[in-house]
């Protein structure tokens, strides 16, 4: 007689977010990138990649500062576009485990967005 599942008795196919190598995690987020927002279910994929690849998560989060402050440029696409949740709650641990890393990345991005915003400034005023 048979009492486990179908699924349960066969060898998983596929890999768990967790186990993503580095460039598939980095393939991953890329498609996020572009997102209007990120929403809580993403918000925990996000996590479970960070668990294994926080750095990947802080380029991720740069990615998307950086994607936000192009669409500023154009006004069209700006009003949707949510670079970082205004809770991250599948993400905090991953983020709390490379603080300096963090901490540097957002650094160098703001500083590449405030050299732009500062570029267009004086291009548009000419």
């Amino acid at each position: 007689m048979h009492t486990g599942s179908v699924a349960a008795d066969r060898p998983r196919q596929g890999i768990t977010i967790r186990h993503l190598t580095v460039e598939q995690a980095k393939h991953v987020l890329n498609l996020l990138v572009s997102r209007d927002s990120i929403e809580t279910r993403l918000d925990y994929m996000v996590g479970a990649i960070g668990s294994a690849h926080p750095e990947v998560v802080i380029d991720f989060l740069g990615a998307r500062v950086r994607r936000e402050r192009e669409l500023k440029a154009d006004s069209e696409g700006s009003h949707r576009y949510e670079a970082i949740p205004f809770r991250f709650h599948g993400s905090n641990e991953a983020l709390k485990k490379v603080p300096d890393y963090m901490l540097k990345e957002m650094r160098r991005v703001m500083r590449t967005v405030l050299v732009s915003s500062y570029h267009l400034r004086i291009s548009l005023s000419m």
